[in-house]
Parts: C-alpha cells; sequence; structure tokens
C-alpha cells in the first residue's frame, strides 16, 4: 500500500469555467506585463482579478511582487528568489 494519497489531482483545462479561463489569462498577461517591467498594468490587472476572484492565491502573491517593484524600482528584477519549497 503506498503511504502517498491516491486522489486525482490532475487538471482538465476543458472542464474549468469561462470564468477561470479568463482569469487564467489575465494572470499570465499581467505576468507577461511583469517580466517586461510594465508594472503598472500588471497591477491593474492583477488589482481587478482580486476583486473578482478573492481567493486566487497565485495572482495575490504575484500581486505583491508587482507593489513591491513599484515601491522600490531601483532593485527590480523579475526573477523571483524563493525562499522554501
Amino acid at each position: 500500500m503506498s503511504e502517498f494519497p491516491t486522489q486525482d489531482t490532475s487538471y482538465n483545462c476543458s472542464t474549468r469555467s469561462a470564468s477561470v479561463k479568463n482569469g487564467l489569462h489575465r494572470t499570465d498577461t499581467a505576468l507577461e506585463h511583469f517580466e517586461a517591467g510594465r508594472l503598472r498594468p500588471a497591477a491593474r490587472i492583477l488589482g481587478n482579478l482580486q476583486i473578482e476572484h478573492q481567493d486566487d492565491g497565485p495572482s495575490l502573491l504575484l500581486l505583491a511582487q508587482v507593489v513591491n517593484a513599484l515601491c522600490d524600482p531601483e532593485h527590480f528584477d523579475p526573477a523571483w528568489t524563493l525562499t522554501t519549497k
């Protein structure tokens, strides 16, 4: 017997709602803006996403990175330093 859970955690994009797909697309767009240094458009997209999807953790983390970069533009680096696994 495996000590790991056997719950199916695979995701099928075709079964996601249009709202979720739109949110994922907008998060990807915001990430592209962030990586290119276009911080205000990224902040606008992510702020709107947080209003619509308050439980969206990944977009909230990206929004935090964007806000930090806006507050301290001299130290902006689109590469993230991960502190935990």
